[in-house]
């Protein structure tokens, strides 16, 4: 895979972040992590409004962020003429993290754009932070904040029109106890659907827990259904998700390792924390109608086109395969482990929401169900990420 991060883009924006807070230590570390994960009491709380954790989220979360964004948008086509202008918003902005993987992958692309940021966040602290933290950092960027909860507020219409949304990390804190909570979150997005250009943007990141992953997959279904956003990433369709159909314990995420910047694999291993990897569950959507194509060949079935769904697994026969989501169905892809024709076209190198077109398969029997393998001819080709 290449690079997605900028390490030095990273180090650079978290040694700013640095002298902005107070110092982190490994116990307000630990508390806020247990906080979120496990009964999530901090969830949804206003946890950043404390210093000491608005410290500890700043230089262990920031880092973890920005890599979920960083990859989630590194599927994102943006223009490239030199007169390019951007117009964001980042709600539940937190520090800025998501609006900083924007930012950095915007100026990459356009280093002469023209960019406004509006920033929404229910802890004044945290946006006063971003907002210092972003005047530092991007000089050239027009910042506006507004402290709200949107939970309880209506995000302002004076804000104006918004080539592209993010939010990282706030939807899964949105009505939590409520029976009706996806209903409500999709009323939150539609509100910022209504920002958008028409061919706006919006982009949600949430932690690939399992709840948390599957809730935001009910939201892109429902989003799909009233016809209000098309999918331009993870997916390869804009159907049905099949992991939520698959059951309760089947769900949709990605992983990119760990990019060890500043203080963060220190500090998780001082809190006793596990951190060799990232996982985030990431939607891309486009109020652009679009329909996406999945090459196919109808005659002999032998080509399929779709996102890797799954980790390789092992399994009695001595086989790894991979489920593949394509056309708003999963299937299985194996081969015999050790196989040198497998090894040689990459296949057990496959990983997570990697879009692969498979061409030349066998098809092989599954019971009712369709499963191809791997065979000398087989040919693998990737999209995203490379």
């Amino acid at each position: 895979m290449t690079q997605i991060i900028s390490k030095s883009l990273l180090a650079s924006h978290i040694k700013t972040l640095s002298a902005l807070t107070t110092h982190a230590n490994a116990k307000a570390v630990k508390s806020l992590q247990r906080g979120l994960t496990g009964e999530r009491e901090l969830s949804g709380d206003k946890y950043m409004d404390s210093e000491e954790l608005l410290g500890a989220y700043s230089a262990y979360y920031f880092p973890i962020s920005y890599m979920q964004m960083s990859y989630a948008l590194s599927a994102l086509p943006l223009p490239v003429h030199k007169d390019s202008s951007f117009r964001l918003l980042d709600f539940g902005s937190g520090q800025g993290a998501a609006t900083s993987a924007l930012l950095d992958k915007i100026f990459t692309a356009c280093p002469n754009a023209s960019v406004s940021i509006n920033l929404i966040d229910h802890s004044k602290k945290a946006l006063e932070l971003a907002s210092s933290f972003l005047k530092k950092e991007y000089p050239s960027v027009s910042v506006k904040t507004y402290c709200l909860d949107v939970m309880r507020q209506n995000i302002p219409h004076a804000i104006g029109k918004i080539d592209i949304a993010v939010s990282c990390h706030l939807i899964n804190e949105l009505w939590q106890s409520a029976d009706d909570r996806i209903i409500k979150r999709f009323a939150l997005i539609k509100g910022i659907a209504q920002l958008l250009t028409d061919e706006g943007i919006l982009c949600l990141t949430e932690p690939a827990m399992l709840k948390t992953s599957r809730e935001l997959l009910e939201l892109r279904d429902m989003a799909i259904r009233e016809k209000l956003f098309s999918v331009i990433a993870p997916c390869s369709h804009n159907k049905a998700c099949p992991a939520l159909s698959a059951g309760i314990n089947h769900t949709c995420h990605a992983e990119m390792p760990f990019i060890d910047v500043g203080r963060v694999k220190a500090l998780a291993d001082s809190a006793g924390l596990d951190r060799e990897s990232v996982k985030m569950t990431f939607i891309i959507f486009t109020k652009a109608k679009r329909e996406l194509e999945i090459e196919d060949d109808a005659k002999e079935k032998t080509t399929i086109s779709g996102v890797v769904s799954s980790e390789g697994m092992l399994n009695k026969s001595g086989r790894i395969r991979y489920l593949i989501c394509t056309e708003g169905k999963r299937v299985a892809v194996s081969a015999k482990k050790g196989d040198k024709t497998a090894e040689a076209i990459g296949f057990f190198s496959l990983k997570r929401l990697m879009h692969v077109c498979f061409k030349n398969l066998e098809i092989r029997e599954n019971g009712n169900a369709i499963s191809y393998g791997i065979c000398e001819k087989t040919e693998i080709s990737l999209k995203f990420p490379s």
